[in-house]
């Protein structure tokens, strides 16, 4: 038994032939054959031959052929070579067998109209199709040992000299990756090596010890097995491949990638338990070939969908925000979300680099600037923006033209804190009272008003109100709206000329605090999109840097996961009462307060991804490489500075 053996590149594992062909004398004319699987035969050596490079197989052409089509096969040109026993010049058997493929591709590469040595000759490709030629073209009865390879005493099929390959249907996959089930659906298990090779330390024929190779590929192990008495042989995977890839690694890629994970977190639990794990290069080649182009292609497909929904709305109503993927001056990165707000799904994600814009201060406009563009140019109608309190987005949106709105929540938290802030004066103490009713009467006063006007004098009969005044001289709002009643507690009304209702009131009719609050939205905000920065967060955590296009497909696949599970129902017990949950808010420093509980998110979009991987992007990934290609990556932050060598810069 022999210790586990690795291979260097995880992509590409010695694979086995499948058919030895066997060719008779040539005929008249004979198919193209190009196989994949046909390709790689073994060259045989041995003491008896004293000429190196000498085929087996010799070909005599006569000079009345009528025509022959080009043998364009990799078979054909590796045929057995016989080697002297004591050549060991380095490098000769490749130089031979590279010789004698280019000697085979210019000899069969042309048809000849007529003679086999007159005429024009023509480029075969240009008059014929390709064709593709495999073992599952022939029946069972065209192959001399199908029963001995089946039972493990052949290595490889060998064809009869007769054998004719049967056409399929186009339809019909050339190496079905898929039987009765696709296999990156199977079922896996954690087996132990120890108990893996126990498997094959006997021979299933004659009951002897077998001699055991493994080799290990990341998640992959092939063994051979074989038995130096009888000669039984078998070779046996622990997953499907397609092409040179395991499909095991592969789709553990694509997991962690779909699902935001950590590859080096991941990678820490593996080495703990002593799995096998693939190598970063590997992943990130699976990521960039297959995994990115994939999430961009699926991304638009759906935003497409969206973006046709809202064409059919009259007016739309939008959400926008950024968030940075660091605090302060020092961000590179700003992802900037726009939202529909009336069914609470994300419509286009811009990220901006801070080189782009010159610096991260002006990284928000522009990714407004684009999502609005991109709205614009598919025809989408809106009716208004909300958004924050920015001033370079008030100062664009009003030349543009563009109705913009206020969410509540980032006025009354910048009002909250400065309360807080006077309420720990000793004198303004009462303060504390009517923290929670003055943030209640923000949201009540943005939300029963029609116009800005309103919105304003509603807030300054606050400042009665909380003098126990309910007369007011504006006529928008000329008394307040609740009944009269008597207060218990007539310590909690502010006192006329007291330091706490002058600070108070001068925070409260503040002339900028009035022009907010009269732009303050009456119907939507924006707390759907903070939830889904939260997402974000779990996707593209901040304390990990991630290249341009890694964190753009982390972005998408982080609004996949939102547009999904948005709008999931409430959770409900089994009877069917709503489930609620008790928090305690650290930030707020407050009272308990209830929250429904929501049901458990769902992953829908990961299968789908999973589904189209192995069904569409690995035969053919070229298509989906198209909406990759078109995202313009911006040069990195560190492309105008000199880079030195290692060796001078330590020397520095």
């Amino acid at each position: 038994m022999g210790k586990t053996q690795t291979s260097g590149d995880e992509d590409c594992f010695p694979g086995y032939s499948s058919v030895q062909q066997k060719r008779s004398k040539p005929e008249p004319s004979c198919v193209s054959m190009k196989s994949d699987r046909s390709m790689e035969q073994p060259i045989k050596f041995n003491s008896r031959d004293s000429q190196p490079g000498l085929s087996s197989v010799h070909r005599k052409r006569s000079e009345q052929e009528s025509s022959c089509v080009s043998m364009k096969s990799d078979t054909s040109m590796i045929q057995s070579f016989n080697f002297k026993h004591g050549d060991t010049r380095p490098g000769l058997r490749p130089k031979v067998l590279n010789t004698f493929r280019s000697n085979m591709r210019k000899k069969f590469d042309r048809l000849y109209e007529g003679a086999g040595t007159r005429g024009t000759p023509t480029l075969l490709k240009k008059i014929y199709t390709e064709l593709y030629i495999t073992e599952i073209h022939f029946t069972d009865d065209c192959f001399e040992n199908k029963l001995q390879y089946d039972a493990g005493f052949a290595r490889t099929l060998s064809l009869k000299s007769q054998a004719v390959p049967t056409i399929l249907d186009p339809a019909t996959p050339l190496s079905p990756m898929y039987t009765s089930k696709a296999s990156h659906e199977d079922t896996k298990y954690i087996v132990f090596e120890n108990c893996l090779l126990e498997l094959f330390e006997t021979c299933p024929v004659c009951s002897r010890a077998c001699d055991i190779h493994p080799h290990a590929n990341g998640t992959f192990v092939a063994i051979d097995q074989f038995c130096p008495h009888c000669e039984y042989f078998r070779h046996w995977k622990s997953q499907p491949c397609v092409g040179s890839t395991p499909v095991g690694n592969l789709q553990l890629s694509a997991s962690l990638y779909f699902t935001g994970a950590s590859y080096f977190q991941i990678r820490k639990v593996f080495e703990s338990m002593h799995l096998k794990m693939l190598k970063y290069r590997t992943f990130r080649r699976h990521a960039s070939m297959y995994l990115e182009p994939l999430i961009i292609y699926k991304w638009k497909k759906e935003q497409e969908d969206l973006v046709k929904d809202l064409c059919e709305v009259d007016k739309v109503i939008i959400g926008g925000d950024m968030r940075a993927d660091w605090t302060g001056h020092s961000a590179k990165y700003g992802s900037y979300t726009t939202m529909d707000l009336q069914n609470n799904l994300i419509i286009d994600i811009q990220l901006v680099q801070s080189n782009e814009v010159g610096g991260s201060c002006h990284m928000e406009k522009e990714g407004l600037k684009r999502s609005l563009d991109w709205l614009e140019a598919r025809g989408v109608r809106l009716d208004c923006i909300v958004t924050d309190r920015h001033p370079q987005i008030q100062k664009f949106l009003k030349e543009r033209n563009v109705t913009q709105y206020y969410d509540i929540w980032h006025l009354e938290k910048g009002l909250s804190k400065k309360l807080e802030q006077i309420a720990k004066d000793k004198d303004c103490s009462v303060v504390k009272k009517w923290q929670h009713t003055i943030r209640n009467y923000l949201y009540w006063t943005a939300a029963s008003s029609t116009s800005g006007p309103e919105k304003v004098a509603k807030w300054k009969s606050l400042v009665n109100h909380i003098q126990d005044v309910h007369i007011h001289d504006d006529p928008s709002y000329p008394k307040c709206e609740h009944p009269h009643c008597e207060s218990k507690d007539s310590n909690k009304w502010f006192k006329p000329g007291t330091k706490a209702l002058y600070k108070v009131e001068k925070l409260l009719t503040n002339k900028r605090v009035l022009k907010d609050v009269a732009k303050l939205s009456p119907h939507y905000q924006t707390s759907s999109l903070e939830a889904f920065h939260s997402v974000i967060s779990r996707f593209t955590p901040k304390s990990v840097s991630f290249p341009f296009i890694g964190m753009l497909c982390r972005l998408y696949l982080a609004g996949m996961h939102f547009n999904e599970n948005s709008n999931s129902p409430k959770a409900k017990t089994s009877s069917g009462k709503p489930m609620y949950r008790l928090l305690f808010s650290k930030a707020k420093k407050g009272p308990h307060r209830t929250k429904p509980l929501t049901s458990n998110p769902t992953y829908c979009y990961v299968y789908n991804l999973m589904t189209l991987l192995f069904e569409k992007v690995l035969p053919d990934p070229f298509p989906y490489m198209e909406e990759l290609h078109k995202v313009t990556v911006p040069h990195s932050l560190c492309a105008e500075y000199d880079r030195p060598s290692l060796e001078q810069a330590i020397s520095v």
